[in-house]
């Protein structure tokens, strides 16, 4: 069986077209001091200026994307050369992106594969993913003598395995056996046993969330009550996914997703769309990589007023609390006017969403804070699209890009206000490889949102996980 990550511990209608104030939108959109550039190989010409972006190359041409994104429809901006006026083509040396992308795409028990990775971790002078290569080939391999001298030993390797489950397959049958046991005093029991034995600390926020999501339902669940804060937010519902391979015990990604809401009704008062169209938009996107889905449905019109960063927190942390989310794969997108807000609200929160991205939004909106802590921004519009300004759009991106942003910004032709398919796996496809950026992390392992202590808000809608192991079930 391959290594788990562990149980971590210590198409919607759209607002009326905005052609206006585009330029004056983007005066203080100027990115500096971002953490760092998006991965880019570099062309130098044999006259002119070296260009950087996403390159291809034929039998006689190269072709770069200036703006990273890998479609080969995409005609604005890329930049086509004769194969014989090319001096040289310079490629990006490797990141922890390029790393983790590799690891994944191996199969699930290629021993051979990961030790040859962290082998070459090791040159690039890539610690933590070099470490969890290591790590989860000796899970599967514990007597490799390639990956123990890597490591740096069996008695190395024994003591950092202790109480991950990702690393002692034994540890993870009996955490499984666990969430098989109806009883509560029998599990707080069987808890102070994992703690005992595997080291595996008995916290019941952690066992009791793993407990509880056995019975989470698996596919979509439409217009849920918001139960976090309901006061804050009365009548406020959310569409959420579940990958029928769920397992409460793995972090998960989660793809927060918003729709485009327009204003409805003869006043202009009422909410059009619905966080079941922003499903119907992005579950292809989530079910084709196993992610968690979450999409609220939009508190007031346009997403407009004060309250929507405090809304989407609050709908943020109830899916983390249900569902065992990988902390450091949180994503945020949005359409239309649900894309203005990924970029408002995104923007200010790099330390909650590793990726955030917009597709046809509404208004010149640059995540500054975000681009500043390294969050990845996906970008998308259509040329034709007759709702929203593809020009706002642009102009962000190469506001992104002059700031040396980790930014991908794809634009079609003849697709209109939509959000066509390959457009959104060439968005999933970047989401992939972004991780919440945090430089003083311990290892590569996702951060598991089960580990955080229950909150107030948790304990009132759900009840208190400690109070399960006090008494029957």
């Amino acid at each position: 069986m391959p290594p788990r990550p562990s149980l971590a511990v210590g198409r919607s209608r759209g607002s009326p077209r905005r052609t206006l104030g585009v330029a004056a939108g983007l005066a203080c959109l100027a990115i500096v001091g971002a953490a760092s550039p998006a991965v880019a190989d570099r062309v130098t010409p044999k006259k002119g200026p070296a260009v950087r972006g996403f390159v291809s190359r034929s039998d006689t041409e190269v072709v770069v994307n200036r703006y990273r994104a890998k479609n080969p429809a995409m005609t604005y901006g890329v930049v086509r050369f004769p194969l014989a006026e090319v001096r040289k083509v310079d490629e990006d040396p490797p990141t922890a992106e390029t790393l983790r992308r590799r690891r994944e795409d191996l199969a699930p028990n290629d021993v051979a594969g990961r030790v040859g990775l962290a082998r070459y971790a090791i040159s690039q002078k890539f610690v933590r993913e070099a470490q969890r290569c290591l790590e989860e080939a000796l899970a599967l391999e514990p007597t490799n003598a390639d990956a123990l001298e890597l490591y740096g030993g069996a008695a190395k390797f024994e003591a950092a395995r202790r109480g991950k489950p990702a690393l002692v397959p034994a540890l993870r049958s009996a955490l499984t056996a666990y969430l098989g046991l109806a009883d509560g005093r029998a599990r707080a029991a069987a808890a102070a046993k994992l703690e005992a034995e595997f080291g595996f600390p008995a916290r019941a926020e952690v066992l009791e969330r793993a407990w509880r999501g056995v019975k989470v339902a698996r596919g979509l669940t439409e217009d849920a009550p918001v139960t976090f804060r309901a006061d804050r937010h009365p009548g406020a519902t959310w569409t959420h996914y579940v990958p029928p391979g769920y397992d409460p015990l793995v972090p998960t990604p989660l793809l927060v997703a918003l729709h485009d809401a327009g204003r409805g009704g003869r006043e202009g008062t009422t909410v059009v769309g619905s966080g079941r169209d922003a499903a119907t938009l992005y579950l292809e996107a989530a079910s084709s990589r196993g992610w968690l889905l979450a999409c609220p449905t939009a508190p007031t019109p346009a997403w407009s007023g004060d309250g929507v960063a405090a809304h989407l927190a609050d709908v943020v942390e109830e899916a983390c609390a249900r569902f065992h989310v990988d902390l450091d794969r949180v994503y945020l997108v949005g359409h239309g006017t649900g894309g203005t807000v990924a970029l408002t609200v995104g923007g200010a929160r790099p330390d909650l969403f590793a990726a955030i991205g917009a597709t046809a939004p509404s208004a010149p909106v640059a995540p500054t804070a975000a681009a500043r802590a390294g969050t990845a921004v996906f970008l998308y519009h259509a040329d034709d699209d007759p709702t929203t300004d593809v020009g706002v759009t642009r102009a962000v991106a190469d506001a992104l890009l002059k700031g040396s942003a980790d930014v991908v910004y794809l634009e079609l032709t003849g697709v209109g206000h939509g959000f066509p398919s390959d457009a959104l796996r060439e968005m999933a496809d970047v989401f992939r490889g972004k991780r919440l950026a945090d430089a003083k992390r311990p290892d590569d392992f996702p951060r598991s949102s089960f580990a955080r202590p229950a909150s107030p808000a948790e304990v009132a809608a759900l009840g208190d996980p400690a109070a399960a192991w006090s008494a029957p079930r």
